[in-house]
């Protein structure tokens, strides 16, 4: 029908009763007093649109038991909504990860202009320029960011192979093979652009300190 009907497995009320068995056995049937016959939840289909609301505000008050009318589209709505909450909590989580890192890395290559301070001396005196110390420096901060970025997308792609036949198993979820789309080309330019600007601080104290020296 190539609809989610085709994916569907229908039960009896019996056979569901046989699963759910404490001591299951294909040997012994069951007897019809032991199926309950209670169900959890049923698809409901309305001919005309309109009365879509009006089955759930019945169904809703019905009074011999509590139950609850779900529309599937607006429930999935819902579901969205509050994944992209989500989604976006976990990029502004990214963006403070990647500010602490950035910070990091420029820390760390301001305290190391101390000690190869006798180096950036050696090298203005053979004749190097303030932009080849300066290139010298964003050269290493490009290095650490594109080791990082290996590191990071190897564990990724080793996270999604091992999860990947667990959340099938259990969830049914696949999750798609990762592909390098034009957003995160964007993305990968943008964080060399920013690590370039997190080294104009270290090159220009290590030009301040040669020139100083």
């Amino acid at each position: 029908t190539a609809t989610p009907v085709d994916q569907t497995v229908f039960a009896s009320l019996q056979g569901i009763e046989a699963i759910h068995r404490s001591t299951p056995s294909k040997d012994i049937p069951l007897e019809a007093s032991e199926v309950t016959m209670a169900v959890a939840a049923a698809l409901l289909g309305v001919k005309s649109k309109a009365a879509t609301f009006k089955v759930q505000r019945a169904v809703s008050r019905y009074q011999h038991e509590p139950l609850t009318a779900v529309l599937p589209g607006v429930a999935l709505m819902t579901l969205w909504q509050t994944l992209a909450n989500v989604e976006k909590g976990l990029s502004v989580m990214s963006v403070l990860v990647l500010v602490a890192s950035l910070l990091g890395m420029s820390a760390m290559l301001l305290s190391a202009s101390h000690a190869r301070q006798q180096e950036m001396q050696l090298l203005r005196i053979i004749g190097a320029s303030p932009w080849y110390l300066f290139g010298l420096i964003a050269l290493e901060a490009l290095l650490i960011t594109s080791i990082s970025l290996l590191i990071g997308l190897v564990l990724v792609l080793l996270g999604l192979h091992l999860a990947q036949t667990q959340l099938l198993a259990h969830l049914s979820i696949n999750i798609a093979q990762l592909a390098l789309t034009p957003m995160m080309l964007q993305m990968i330019v943008l964080l060399y652009g920013l690590t370039i600007l997190a080294s104009l601080l270290p090159a220009w104290r290590s030009y301040q300190q040669v020139k100083q020296g």
